[in-house]
């Protein structure tokens, strides 16, 4: 676990992204290793358990676009010029 998550900072460019790859890694690695050394099946809902993580990680990391805070002022609707007339 502490493999691929150093492996993560190393090439993230943000902690949510990091713990993201983290987490991706740690599913795949545990998958394989429960197949191909334990000889387990992974059913429907470990896919489906594993997929909806892994979409809820995705959902958080999203860019969101920014938005410019244009101060008290125009959030409660007074302008410029009725402060100047003042």
């Amino acid at each position: 676990m502490w493999l691929f998550f150093t492996k993560a900072l190393r090439f993230g460019d943000s902690t949510p992204r990091v713990m993201m790859m983290q987490t991706a890694a740690n599913f795949a690695v545990t998958a394989a290793c429960g197949v191909y050394v334990f000889g387990d099946a992974l059913s429907v809902q470990w896919w489906m358990g594993a997929s909806l993580i892994g979409a809820g990680l995705v959902a958080l990391n999203v860019e969101r676009p920014e938005f410019e805070c244009e101060g008290a002022d125009h959030a409660m609707g007074i302008d410029e010029e009725s402060k100047k007339s003042k």
